[in-house]
């Protein structure tokens, strides 16, 4: 197992803020009380995540979103909602700072790591659009994510980052097969290029992604050449047939593709 080194910051009456630094890959965390917040420094109006927490570390799901002005967002949130009693902020300081793509693939990661380690998902996810991000974007992104389950773990989450390596795999396995899954759906007629896929976990939310004209599924930012893969990434508290899961409306209402492979083999 690898070890990192992080520079921690506290008062010495032990009360306030608390900073951690990774100056391996440039990050820094600010743990802040929500009394706090009003008193956060203008450095923090800066694009990057950030978590709403609670007390209970073990058990609280947090809040995770991005902004490209940290504080202004997390002041706004104060007004809104009531649910949390801490903030973790997280911003590059590097001389460009986190892009776009940065942000918006590091909450998405986060999220799925928080769902497959906390088995409840977080309770907001944003699902960033996949055409904004560049190879080295995704790459930074999960570099960071190993930062971040450091500083969460210490803050009581038992934070897996295991579950982001078998999204990883899942990743690489897709990419290397040349076509996807989906090529006899799309030849038979049930599928279109462009048609939206939908899929819903146990409390209702809704998750979405793309039919493409290579046989992929495009979903939580990437084409997946297999429906499996493509539930894999999504960030459910339990696994899933990806067959079963997504579905798109025909004439007929909503199918799945498992009911339209069906269709197929009952003709032949």
């Amino acid at each position: 197992m690898q070890t990192r080194t992080f520079q921690i910051t506290v008062a010495t009456n032990g009360l306030g803020p608390v900073t951690v630094n990774d100056h391996l890959y440039g990050l820094e965390f600010l743990l802040v009380d929500r009394e706090d917040l009003a008193r956060l420094s203008e450095k923090w109006t800066v694009p990057g995540c950030y978590l709403l927490l609670g007390d209970a570390g073990l058990t609280d799901l947090p809040y995770i979103g991005r902004s490209h002005d940290l504080r202004s967002r997390v002041l706004d949130q104060a007004r809104d909602r009531d649910h949390f009693t801490r903030v973790l902020f997280v911003r590059r300081t590097t001389a460009g700072g986190f892009t776009t793509g940065d942000i918006g693939r590091l909450e998405l990661h986060a999220a799925m790591m928080v769902a497959y380690s906390l088995r409840g998902g977080p309770r907001n996810i944003n699902t960033p659009d996949g055409a904004t991000v560049y190879p080295y974007e995704e790459e930074h992104a999960i570099a960071y994510l190993e930062s971040l389950a450091a500083v969460m773990t210490v803050l009581g989450y038992r934070i897996e980052v295991e579950n982001q390596r078998r999204i990883e795999c899942l990743q690489e396995e897709s990419l290397a097969r040349p076509h996807g899954a989906l090529t006899e759906l799309l030849a038979e007629g049930y599928l279109a290029d462009g048609m939206k896929t939908v899929a819903w976990d146990a409390n209702g939310n809704e998750y979405f992604g793309r039919v493409c004209a290579d046989g992929t599924l495009w979903a939580a930012g990437q084409a997946w050449t297999d429906p499996n893969g493509a539930a894999a990434a999504l960030p459910l508290d339990e696994d899933f047939d990806g067959w079963q899961l997504w579905h798109v409306l025909t004439g007929s209402g909503y199918r799945s593709f498992a009911e339209l492979q069906a269709r197929i083999v009952d003709s032949k």
